[in-house]
């Protein structure tokens, strides 16, 4: 990952005018550009926006770190979201809140500031807490009757927020391979060194199944009916067949040791006859393949036999 990264925080937006103030204690006067650096847990959320965990320089020339929501645009830059200093679900409805009650005119930055202090100590991380916070301040033109903000704003966004936790927990699911295989070196570099050349094999074959399914699920994320690459149980592959006609298109078949037959549409996903060539390098080895399901329809294609990547698998992991 890129050591550095600038990006574009805009002055009369939600990241200036609420996350800043009530979560770090300050807002810049104007449009900026902050330069992130100590990036990690980049994680693809949609088509236009990212999350990743990073360091900034404050407007004092502290150092600050916090969980970022970037947004692609025109410009060459990605745009600041939001920023949340602790990466929860709460975060979000704090957010949220704040931006409403702004746009109400209801709340001005400089109560978010007084607040910050409150913030900081873990009293005020929840919605609710933020809010009876505010009514408490005279100079908030807050009333108790305000409270359903905070309905409509969980109403509004728990699908949303689920979807969002659902993805964390597969994506988490497919890094806990990885951290087995990081655990796994450890130990092997401890062991006879006689013994380390085949275990490191073992253990960069592990990340790159890791990342080239990684890289797919992510191209999967931004297709139009905003899909997932749902992975197969692990196989012998012993046959690749060419232009077989399936269904009235001609298919690549991938046929495999427990009987089980795969085919994906030729002019459609494989018109160079990458992924096939690739099939034909892997017979007789051990592969998982991909399919495309739509999010919202779990095992739409993959159930009828239909496939969009293969990938070799290590069999003797000793994880």
């Amino acid at each position: 990952m890129r050591e550095t990264l600038d990006v574009d925080l805009y002055a009369n937006e939600h990241a200036n005018m609420d996350s800043l103030p009530f979560r770090y204690g300050f807002q810049f006067p104007s449009n900026t550009v902050m330069t992130l650096y100590n990036i990690c847990d980049l994680e693809q959320q949609s088509n236009d926006r990212v999350k990743l965990t990073a360091s900034f320089i404050d407007i004092d020339g502290n150092e600050q770190s916090g969980t970022f929501i970037l947004m692609k645009k025109s410009s060459p830059l990605l745009k600041v979201v939001t920023i949340w200093l602790n990466d929860k679900k709460d975060e979000f409805y704090l957010s949220e809140l704040m931006k409403n009650l702004r746009k109400d005119k209801k709340i001005r930055v400089s109560d978010l500031i007084d607040l910050h202090p409150r913030y900081r100590s873990g009293e005020l991380v929840t919605m609710s807490a933020l809010f009876d916070a505010l009514i408490m301040k005279k100079e908030v033109n807050l009333t108790e009757r305000d409270s359903v903000i905070e309905e409509k704003i969980k109403n509004k966004y728990e699908d949303q927020i689920r979807s969002l936790h659902s993805e964390n927990l597969r994506v988490t699911n497919i890094a806990q391979i990885a951290i087995k295989g990081l655990n796994e070196r450890d130990n092997i570099i401890k062991q006879q060194e006689t013994e380390i050349k085949d275990k490191e094999n073992k253990y960069n074959l592990l990340v790159t199944e890791f990342e080239e399914y990684k890289k797919e699920n992510q191209r999967a994320g931004r297709d139009r009916t905003i899909s997932v690459a749902t992975l197969s149980e692990e196989t012998t592959l012993q046959a690749v067949n060419r232009n077989i006609i399936h269904r009235g298109s001609s298919c690549t078949e991938l046929v495999f040791s427990n009987g089980k037959r795969k085919y994906m549409k030729i002019s459609t996903f494989d018109p160079n006859l990458s992924i096939t060539s690739k099939a034909e390098r892997l017979i007789n080895k051990q592969v998982r393949t991909t399919c495309w399901d739509p999010v919202n329809e779990p095992g739409k294609w993959s159930r009828q036999g239909y496939f969009r990547g293969i990938y070799e698998v290590e069999t003797n992991r000793g994880l």
